[in-house]
C-alpha cells in the first residue's frame, strides 16, 4: 500500500471514530461562542447596508465611491489572512478571535460617527480608513473561527463549519434590517433591510444542509456546481438578462433572491471542505498548521470577490445601469462554472492516465532474477518488498 493511501485510510479511520463519538462539554462551548461571535461580526459588517449609500451621497460620494467604501473592508481581510494564515499556529486561535472581535467592534463604533465628518474628501478617507481597518479585525476573527473549527471537530468538519457559516449568515440577515431601523426610523431604509434579509435567510437556513451532505461522503465539488447553477439561474431572472423580453418586477427580484442564497451557501461551505479534504489528501499534516492554512485561503478568495464585488458594482451601475450590471456578473458566475467543470473532468480523467501508465510492459512487476544460480525464477516486486517464487 503506498503512502497516500495508507495516511488515507489512516484518515478516514480517524474521522469515522471521532464522528461517533459524543459531542463534549467543552465543544459544545466552543461551537456556541464561534456561533454567536460570528453572528455579532457579520451584523457588524452588514449594518451600514441601507442606510450607507444615501449618506455617501449626501457627502458627495459616487455609486463608485461608495461602493469601493464597502469593498476595501474585504480588502483589508485579503491583505491580513495571509498573515494570520501563518501565524496562527504559535499566536494560538484564541488570542485571535479575542483581539478581531475587539477590532471588528471597535471600527463599527467609529463608523458610527462617520456623519459628523466634513463632506468630500475628508469622509470618504475616514470612511476608507475605518473599514480597512475593520477588515483587518474581521479576517483575525474568521481566520481563527474556521481554524478552530477544523481542529476540534476533526469528524464533523464540514457540520461545525456549517453551523458556524449559519451564525454568520444570521447576522448578515440582522444587520440590514437593524441599520434599516435605526436609520432616523424610515420606512424606505427599513423595506430595504428587509429585502436584504431574502439571501441571508436562506443561507441561514440552508447552510446546515449543505454541510450535511458532505459530511455523509457526496462531493462537495459537484455540490458547489449545483450551488452555481442555482446562482446562474438567479442572475438570469435577477436582472433581468438583457435577452429577456420583460423588465425587472419586485417578486421576480426576491425569487432570484431565494435562489441566491441556496447556492451561495452551497459554493462557500463546499469550496472550503473540498480544500481541506484535498489538502489532507496530498499529504498536509492534520493540523492546526494545515487547517490554518486552508482558512486563510478560503478567506482570501472570498475576500477577494467580495472586495470586487462592490467595488466593481458601484461602477457599473454608475456607468452601465442596473440591467447591464447585472448581465456582466452572470458572465462571471457562468465562466467560474466552465472552469471548474473543466477541472472536475481533468481531475477524473487524470488517474484513468495514470493507471494505463502502470500497467504498460516498460513497468512490469516481474524482472528476471540477476543471480543465475538463484533457486528462484521470478520476483515479484511491491514497494515493500520482493518475494521470490
Amino acid at each position: 500500500m503506498s503512502l497516500e493511501n495508507s495516511s488515507g485510510a489512516s484518515y478516514k479511520g480517524k474521522n469515522l471514530r471521532e464522528a461517533t463519538k459524543k459531542i463534549t462539554f467543552r465543544q459544545w462551548q466552543i461551537i456556541l461562542l464561534l456561533s454567536v461571535s460570528n453572528l455579532v461580526i457579520a451584523a457588524c459588517i452588514s449594518l451600514q447596508a441601507p442606510f450607507f449609500p444615501r449618506e455617501a451621497e449626501e457627502k458627495g460620494a459616487s455609486p463608485t465611491i461608495y461602493g469601493f467604501v464597502f469593498g476595501v473592508y474585504e480588502l483589508g481581510v485579503f491583505i491580513s489572512s495571509p498573515v494570520y494564515g501563518k501565524i496562527i499556529s504559535w499566536i494560538t486561535p484564541k488570542f485571535m478571535v479575542n483581539a478581531g472581535l475587539f477590532v471588528a467592534g471597535s471600527t463599527t463604533i467609529l463608523f458610527g460617527f462617520l456623519d459628523h465628518s466634513p463632506p468630500g474628501a475628508p469622509f470618504i478617507v475616514l470612511a476608507i480608513l475605518v473599514r480597512l481597518v475593520e477588515g483587518f479585525g474581521a479576517a483575525a476573527f474568521i481566520t481563527a473561527s474556521y481554524t478552530y473549527a477544523a481542529s476540534e471537530f476533526p469528524g464533523r468538519v464540514a457540520s461545525a463549519f456549517a453551523t458556524i457559516e449559519t451564525f454568520f449568515g444570521l447576522g448578515l440577515l440582522l444587520g440590514p434590517l437593524i441599520g434599516g431601523a435605526l436609520y432616523q426610523f424610515d420606512l424606505q431604509p427599513v423595506l430595504l433591510g428587509t429585502i436584504f434579509m431574502i439571501t441571508a435567510t436562506i443561507y441561514v437556513i440552508t447552510t446546515p444542509m449543505w454541510g450535511w451532505l458532505c459530511d455523509k461522503g457526496l462531493d462537495p465539488k459537484l455540490l458547489a456546481v449545483i450551488g452555481g447553477v442555482m446562482c446562474i439561474v438567479s442572475l438570469i431572472f435577477l436582472g433581468p438578462a438583457p435577452f429577456l423580453p420583460f423588465t425587472a418586477e419586485l417578486w421576480l427580484v426576491n425569487i432570484s433572491l431565494v435562489l441566491c442564497g441556496i447556492g451561495l451557501a452551497a459554493k462557500f461551505v463546499c469550496a472550503f471542505i473540498s480544500a481541506l479534504k484535498d489538502a489532507l489528501k496530498r499529504g498536509f499534516p492534520d493540523d492546526m498548521s494545515t487547517h490554518g492554512l486552508v482558512s486563510a485561503l478560503c478567506t482570501i478568495c472570498m475576500s477577494t470577490g467580495a472586495f470586487i464585488g462592490p467595488t466593481l458594482g458601484g461602477y457599473l451601475l454608475e456607468h452601465l445601469g442596473y440591467r447591464e450590471s447585472t448581465f456582466s456578473l452572470l458572465i462571471m458566475e457562468i465562466s467560474l462554472m466552465i472552469l471548474l467543470m473543466l477541472y472536475m473532468i481533468w481531475r477524473k480523467v487524470k488517474p484513468l492516465k495514470e493507471n494505463s501508465a502502470d500497467i504498460s510492459p516498460s513497468n512490469s512487476t516481474e524482472v528476471t532474477p540477476l543471480l543465475s544460480r538463484s533457486k528462484c525464477t521470478t520476483f515479484t516486486q511491491t514497494p515493500e518488498l520482493y518475494t521470490c517464487f
